[in-house]
């Protein structure tokens, strides 16, 4: 019915606000009024159903449509956009066949696209997702790992995973003003990162009190309503 809708989030740069400006895209379902409403629910039919590559691919095939007449500009700027894609999809060899043919089309930029996995689905098969993730990393997309934080093996797929960029969960950025142990997770996430070569993004950066304290922690990036809806 053409209700799926992509918006775009900004990501920022926290040391340098010279640094290119990055976005990841976000799914909305409008509603009946023509407003953007949240998309939960069709995704959790959707997974119980196995029908979430479709969506993914949906994903794809818009964003690449949306962004390919823009791509001497997003070259240009050095931009990255951000796509996130689901588990079901990242253990699918046929998505990723069909995610690099419309990037090759798209003629987008190298490093533009960057791949976004939650942590969940990154460790649910290991190495399916290693073999599709290196797929998508050799066709010049970067890999970002959302969520981070939360599991149990995050040094273990670090380690085995072709990652390019950590994103903060959200859980220790709400608190980390506060709460010393949230503040010590995100040190160890940057220490991590850095000793990896990967970069950090702090998701749910609503204050400037929390930019600051990320910024001075050493996380790159920041996402939230701090820098926009």
């Amino acid at each position: 019915e053409g209700r799926l809708t992509l918006f775009a989030q900004p990501i920022v740069s926290l040391r340098d606000r010279k640094h290119p400006l990055g976005f990841e895209l976000l799914l909305r379902l409008r509603d009946d009024g023509d407003g953007p409403g949240d998309p939960g629910r069709l995704l959790a039919v959707a997974q119980r159903y196995q029908l979430l590559p479709m969506v993914d691919r949906y994903v794809v095939d818009q964003a690449f449509a949306i962004l390919a007449p823009h791509r001497e500009v997003l070259a240009r700027q050095r931009i990255t956009m951000a796509v996130n894609v689901s588990g079901q999809s990242l253990s699918d060899p046929e998505f990723a066949t069909h995610f690099i043919e419309q990037l090759r089309l798209s003629k987008l930029p190298t490093g533009c696209i960057v791949v976004e996995v939650t942590e969940q689905v990154a460790t649910g098969n290991l190495a399916k997702a290693a073999e599709v993730m290196r797929r998508l990393r050799a066709a010049g997309c970067g890999i970002a790992i959302d969520d981070f934080g939360t599991g149990a093996n995050s040094l273990a797929y670090v380690h085995q995973l072709p990652v390019t960029r950590l994103k903060i969960d959200g859980s220790f950025v709400r608190d980390i003003t506060t709460n010393k142990k949230s503040e010590a997770a995100v040190r160890g996430i940057v220490q991590l990162a850095r000793d990896f070569v990967l970069q950090t993004v702090g998701e749910f950066v609503e204050d400037q009190q929390q930019s600051d304290l990320l910024r001075r922690l050493g996380v790159d990036f920041g996402q939230g309503y701090l820098f926009g809806k």
